[in-house]
């Protein structure tokens, strides 16, 4: 079967985090032709990649890849390339992206091409997305109703938590939804890399992109109200999605009392975020809404715990020993976590570590993952054909 993926950031790209790696497992385990189309530039950049040619087919062991410049994306060139490739599928990773999805949602509507269409999109029908812009998401999803763009459709959900968000905006679309959950290869370390841990003393680390989304802003205030006797070592990795947002952060982190030591890192390549959670304790990521959340998977398998919101599909931390999921209304529940690992020795935080491992191991069973996905291109293609 021949995929023909859109996709507005891959390799060798890695600001965009998740959504990168999530493409480059599916295309390497899953056994299918893959054809990919993607910007010529990564999250945030003025220029394009260096070394790389761009608006032609790169063959790839794995896959043939297309990056794209700003004019190749235009709408008449995008429906010229789907019509002269030999595909029996395309597979677009967003909503809301007009040149990724929008577009080609429009190019089929209007019957320019016929070939079945699979959407995941990548959380981005979380309660927290959906109130960033919400007016003009809000508008969106009222026309494409009206005018049943996405009537003969498919969707994949990375998990029973994606597929109930993109059932409450699109009810009727219920038995077209496929789960299939993400791919995670991810490097395995042992305890004894990991940091050691004092009683007294926490390092806390941040890592994602610094958007609304991701609710550093939130998780800063909450620093803030801790007891000025509780020190604190506190990093910051990611690249600035929004700048106003981050300025605003700022204002924030400089009014911290000493007692919290900050510092900010700027964006990590993908390869080296996994070996980096061994230096810190705590991930903390009080996030408005994902989809998957691979970064919190990451930090497990190194043994650093992790204090999230419950609006991910890894609420059954809870259950466990090494993490908490809590509402974000609740900030007392953050800054009590906080002050208990806090008061933890080196043997009490490393059976954490070790019970945070095991159950990450559990988590990434990629044969029966590779099964799923390998299922969600046959099924849409079946469903089409009935």
């Amino acid at each position: 079967m021949k995929v023909l993926i859109f996709t507005q950031y891959f390799l060798p790209a890695y600001k965009a985090g998740g959504p990168i790696n999530t493409i480059a497992n599916l295309v390497k385990y899953v056994d299918e032709d893959f054809y990919i189309i993607t910007r010529d530039r990564d999250l945030g950049e003025k220029t394009p990649f260096e070394n790389i040619d761009l608006n032609k087919w790169i063959t790839f062991p794995n896959y043939s890849i297309y990056y794209a410049n700003k004019s190749s994306l235009r709408c008449w060139n995008i429906a010229s390339i789907i019509k002269r490739s030999d595909i029996d599928l395309i597979y677009l990773n967003s909503f809301y992206s007009y040149r990724f999805s929008i577009q080609i949602i429009l190019i089929k509507y209007f019957g320019i091409i016929k070939k079945p269409l699979l959407l995941a999109p990548k959380g981005e029908f979380s309660p927290g997305f959906l109130d960033q812009k919400k007016y003009k998401k809000k508008v969106y999803i009222f026309l494409s109703k009206l005018f049943h763009f996405y009537e003969k459709i498919y969707w994949h959900a990375s998990t029973e938590h994606e597929k109930n968000n993109i059932v409450e905006k699109f009810p009727k679309f219920e038995n077209n939804v496929f789960i299939a959950e993400d791919i995670s290869v991810i490097k395995k370390y042992s305890i004894e890399e990991r940091i050691a841990k004092n009683s007294g003393e926490l390092k806390i680390c941040f890592i994602s992109r610094i958007h609304p989304m991701k609710n550093l802003l939130g998780l800063v205030r909450i620093l803030a109200k801790l007891d000025s006797e509780i020190k604190i070592q506190f990093h910051i990795y990611g690249p600035i999605h929004d700048g106003e947002y981050w300025k605003q952060i700022e204002s924030k982190l400089v009014g911290l009392n000493k007692n919290i030591s900050w510092k900010y890192f700027g964006p990590i390549p993908q390869e080296k975020v996994t070996k980096l959670f061994l230096r810190y304790h705590l991930l903390f990521l009080p996030t408005f809404g994902e989809n998957y959340g691979h970064i919190i998977l990451e930090a497990l398998s190194a043994g650093c715990l992790v204090l999230i919101s419950d609006r991910t599909p890894w609420n059954s931390i809870n259950n466990y020993n090494f993490g908490r999921a809590f509402n974000l209304k609740d900030e007392q529940n953050f800054l009590d976590y906080i002050k208990y690992l806090y008061t933890l020795d080196n043997a009490e935080m490393k059976e954490k570590s070790l019970n945070a491992m095991e159950f990450a191991k559990s988590k990434m069973n990629n044969d029966d993952k590779i099964i799923q996905n390998q299922k969600l291109f046959e099924s849409v293609l079946s469903f089409q054909n009935d």
